[in-house]
């Protein structure tokens, strides 16, 4: 019988292995006059077919009526809120959606630039689109283009400053009559460095802005409802990091960025989390409060109402995050009057909405799929093994071999011990486990580096301890027919079989070889003359032979 920790190891390791196969999500909120989205991305698919973007917008029901507005094939670099349709930037050009129609038909828009776009505001009436281009080794240089007021053409701009060596992250939001840019530079090493350094464009021309360190975690610009400069939200996950994988939380650290530098706020009480499917980058909106002069006539009053009906009674602009969980994405909504009076005390966040978030592919799900149908069939096939081995028992003095059940699950412990091992080796190179299983040929490379080190694995452990560490947890050993601890000779033997005896990662024939041989054995122990058996019959075989010994002088 397992024993509860054995169990609860299994059970651990079952998820720890087959965790964050969701999808990496890049998230961008936007929202204008009363009218809020959440998009969201994936990142890391190389395969086209693999990229979506799902597009979720809040109904005019309340907090909690948020629909699923539309899903398109391919993923968004950036997002915006523009002339009541949300804006959407791909690699090969931007679409827009309509906010208020059931099943908006996307209106594409020609816009190809020469450079990648990294962010997307709204200005002065205009939609900027803000991006970086190479023009040198050791020379990265900012770049933007325009759409409106006046024209409906986009409208390139002469190049801002120099961005650095390479820009990490990218993020704008608009102040007055200036463009604030912010984003993070990787050195020339690759590391990225802590400094987040800002720029803002003025009367036609760019200005280098005060830099500041706020550490490695992600951020984003929000406008201010105070005019005046930029907020400026930071929190998350570092990038890159090795701990990934595990669930993530850290507090929204707030600052306000103008023409005296950078001044830190009280936090709002958020924090950006995410879960092991999701994985989110930070993404908030600010939605303003009414103010007086807002517009005139009735633009300006539809505009105050809407304004009005987002910030609550209190009339105080709120801020709305993401907070990531496994398969869904909670929408939260904070107050911002300890950001906008530092005297006023926060209110606590609370939820509007959970949107269900699914990125699960089928050849994610297949995996799991086959090593839970090999194991029941095996199981199925070593049940009726069993019964016939009753009538033809073993030879004297060979052990007695191991249930199917524990060698499976201990199969699966040390499959998974190794595949974890080789998940952090990668993730600390940046390759994220949503980029293995949807390329073909790095997840067969994976596979066959997976399959290489787990034969020297199990050889080393079963020639030295005669048990793997998934045997040891549920008492398994490996034996020879009389019992000792095979050799160094034996256990390569057995161990480079594997490669037949399991089809890479399907162990179906090994599972038929051992429920047809008496003693339970793949084609690896007939070959190497090893048993798997338990620790138990080990000393029965031991005992019974020193007792042999002891009354018949047998060796």
């Amino acid at each position: 019988m397992l024993r509860a920790p054995a169990v609860s190891a299994v059970a651990v390791l079952l998820w720890a292995g087959l965790s964050g196969c969701m999808g990496y999500l890049r998230p961008f909120v936007v929202a204008e006059n009363g009218r809020a989205a959440v998009v969201l991305s994936t990142v890391g698919a190389e395969q086209e077919e693999d990229q979506r973007t799902l597009v979720f917008v809040r109904g005019s029901g309340g907090d909690g009526d948020w629909r699923r507005l539309v899903d398109r094939q391919g993923a968004a670099r950036a997002a915006a809120a523009w002339r009541g349709e949300l804006w959407l930037f791909f690699p090969s050009g931007c679409a827009a959606l309509p906010f208020d129609e059931e099943r908006p038909k996307a209106r594409l828009v020609p816009f190809e630039p020469s450079w990648p776009v990294q962010a997307a505001v709204t200005h002065q009436g205009a939609l900027w689109a803000l991006g970086s281009v190479c023009t040198g080794e050791m020379d990265v240089q900012l770049c933007a283009a325009r759409r409106g007021p006046a024209s409906d053409a986009w409208e390139e701009l002469p190049p801002g400053p120099p961005l650095g060596v390479a820009v990490s992250q990218m993020s704008a939001a608009g102040s007055g009559r200036r463009l604030w840019v912010l984003w993070r530079k990787r050195g020339a090493d690759g590391q990225i460095q802590p400094e987040t350094f800002t720029a803002f464009h003025e009367d036609g021309r760019w200005t280098s802005g005060p830099a500041r360190d706020i550490g490695r975690t992600r951020f984003v610009a929000l406008a201010d409802p105070g005019g005046g400069g930029v907020l400026v939200a930071a929190g998350g996950r570092s990038e890159p990091s090795w701990m990934k994988w595990l669930p993530h939380s850290s507090p929204l650290v707030l600052y306000r960025l103008d023409d005296s530098g950078w001044s830190p706020l009280p936090s709002p009480g958020v924090a950006w989390r995410d879960s092991i499917s999701v994985m989110l980058t930070p993404a908030a909106v600010v939605l303003e409060a009414p103010t007086a002069g807002a517009g005139e006539g009735e633009a300006g009053e539809t505009a105050r109402e809407s304004a009005g009906a987002d910030a609550g009674a209190s009339g105080r602009p709120e801020l709305l995050v993401l907070s990531g969980r496994s398969g869904s994405v909670a929408v939260l909504r904070a107050p911002l009057g300890a950001a906008a009076d530092p005297g006023a005390q926060a209110a606590s966040p609370r939820e509007m909405a959970s949107l269900s978030v699914d990125l699960v592919s089928p050849e994610i799900v297949l995996v799991p799929g086959l090593f839970v149908s090999a194991l029941l069939v095996g199981a199925g096939l070593g049940m009726i093994a069993v019964r016939r081995r009753r009538a033809s028992p073993l030879a004297p003095g060979q052990p007695r071999a191991a249930p199917l059940l524990p060698r499976g699950l201990a199969w699966l412990v040390d499959n998974l011990l190794l595949a974890l091992v080789l998940f952090l080796s990668t993730s600390a190179f940046g390759l994220t486990l949503s980029l293995l299983c949807r390329d073909d040929r790095l997840m067969m490379l994976s596979v066959l580096c997976h399959r290489a080190l787990f034969v020297a694995y199990a050889w080393v452990f079963e020639s030295r301890w005669g048990a793997t560490p998934g045997k040891l947890l549920f008492g398994l050993r490996l034996a020879d027919d009389f019992g000792h601890r095979p050799s160094g000779r034996a256990a390569l033997i057995r161990n480079l079989l594997r490669f037949v005896d399991e089809l890479l990662i399907f162990p179906m024939p090994g599972l038929l070889l051992v429920a047809a041989s008496r003693s339970s054995r793949r084609l690896g122990d007939m070959l190497a003359g090893t048993t798997v058996t338990t620790a138990a019959a080990l000393a029965e075989v031991h005992e019974d032979r020193r007792r042999k010994s002891d009354r018949f002088g047998m060796p």
